[in-house]
């Protein structure tokens, strides 16, 4: 028992000799920290009696005296009309050496602190950057609709979605999927040619390539004609082709090769070799572009558009005219003007001549993407504006002649966060409809 208990003392004496030993060496980094803040802080508050404020070099010595250059002489004086012997010289020279060099140092770890921070942060942005980027996009609605031929009602969905990923800096590859109408309206929809749209693009100086695969253009399958403002409309997706572009000062160069198929088979139809060359004056801009028509029996056309467009905000006004054939004027003559104001309103207007697309046919389309025959006049209007509180009002209505059809669409909708709902309200000569849509985008 006593064995144990002078072994528990001496453990006990032990912690408290090094408790005692702990104690005094704080006491000591006190006080030495203490004396070093009394030290710098009396050093700081140096004053010479010969360069009082106001003093023309006042400032020129004191922040000699604050870089620890120079402090007077014991009497707190400067003396600054006093000659200096050789040995104050050398003493300046070398504190001032000193002091250069400290600073230097102190620079030379503030940049590498900064270097290291610029070269963490690039890492972080360069890391995100070639990350793979999802998005979703999944709406559904419900319409309800009256027709000569009947009424009746659907609920529709919708899902859009896809992935992008940057290779570098200037290049990237992505794939979107739409739904489009699959599985409404008697649709059936092939996934990899009609649903899948793949992309790649590549950029360098002033020039860029881009590669798209696409199902192109294709019809909503519902012919009810319930739904006045997308009956006969064009899912218009991405063809399959090579876009170039280069621009050099104020001119812009811009290649497209179209194949303008929509076969679900991938055969192809229509091929379209389309250079553009633009002149930007501005705040005008002016457009040559010649479009060659070729197919795979040997057909060929040709097409000339020339494009005016000036911009001076709030308003921006746009011209086409485009020239199939020389003869039989002006049948083979495609006009199109647009003028927008204030961002929100914008007034289009078309004329096809009877002749235009005589050879090969392909879509002109109207403010609700339905295709405008030849011989035909289009007058479309399109409003769209914010209001108060995340609350949207838009409209669109569109005359086409000589069938002598109006079709009108009113909507009213909020965004609430990443939700979009909208109440629309759309009717023609003959059949309206009204429908509620929900929007989801993440």
């Amino acid at each position: 028992m006593k064995g144990h208990r002078g072994k528990g003392h001496r453990v006990i004496g032990s912690r408290v000799k090094g408790q005692g030993s702990r104690f005094r060496f704080r006491i000591v980094t006190f006080i030495f920290y203490f004396l070093f803040f009394i030290f710098n802080f009396a050093s700081a508050e140096v004053y010479l009696k010969d360069v009082p404020s106001g003093h023309y070099a006042y400032d020129a010595v004191y922040d000699l005296v604050k870089q620890g250059i120079t402090g007077g002489f014991p009497d707190g004086t400067y003396r600054g009309d006093r000659l200096m012997s050789r040995y104050e010289l050398a003493a300046f020279l070398a504190k001032f050496a000193r002091a250069r060099n400290l600073a230097a140092a102190r620079g030379e770890k503030l940049l590498a602190e900064i270097g290291s921070e610029l070269s963490l942060l690039e890492y972080e942005r360069e890391k995100e950057r070639r990350e793979t980027r999802y998005w979703a996009q999944p709406s559904g609605d419900w319409r309800a609709g009256v027709s000569p031929a009947g009424s009746g009602a659907a609920a529709r969905y919708r899902l859009r979605g896809g992935a992008v990923r940057n290779l570098s800096d200037s290049s990237y590859v992505k794939i979107d999927l739409d739904t489009l109408d699959t599985g409404w309206g008697g649709a059936r929809r092939g996934l990899v040619t009609e649903l899948l749209v793949l992309e790649g693009g590549v950029s360098w100086e002033a020039a860029s390539l881009r590669v798209t695969s696409g199902p192109g253009e294709l019809r909503q399958a519902d012919g009810s004609g319930l739904f006045p403002a997308e009956d006969g409309s064009y899912y218009r997706q991405p063809w399959r082709a090579l876009y170039f572009a280069a621009a050099a000062g104020r001119t812009a160069f811009a290649l497209d090769l179209i194949s303008r198929s929509s076969d679900p088979s991938g055969q192809l139809a229509v091929s379209e070799l389309s250079p553009r060359l633009t002149g930007d004056f501005s705040p005008f801009k002016l457009t040559v572009n010649p479009r060659f028509f070729y197919d795979q029996n040997g057909g060929r056309d040709l097409r000339l558009e020339l494009s005016g467009a000036y911009h001076a905000s709030p308003a921006s006004f746009s011209l086409l005219a485009g020239l199939a054939k020389a003869s039989d004027w002006p049948h083979g003559l495609y006009l199109r003007g647009s003028l927008t104001l204030a961002a929100c309103l914008e007034l289009t207007v078309q004329r096809l001549g009877s002749q235009y697309r005589e050879k090969f046919s392909y879509h002109v389309f109207d403010i609700f993407d339905r295709d405008l025959a030849d011989g035909s006049t289009s007058f479309g209007l399109k409003f769209e504006k914010t209001l108060a509180g995340d609350w949207f009002v838009s409209s669109a209505a569109d005359y086409t002649r000589p069938l002598e059809v109006t079709t009108t669409s009113w909507s009213l909708g909020r965004r609430l966060g990443e939700m979009v709902w909208e109440l629309n309200y759309q009717t023609d000569n003959t059949a309206y409809s009204l429908g509620f849509k929900a929007e989801l985008r993440l």
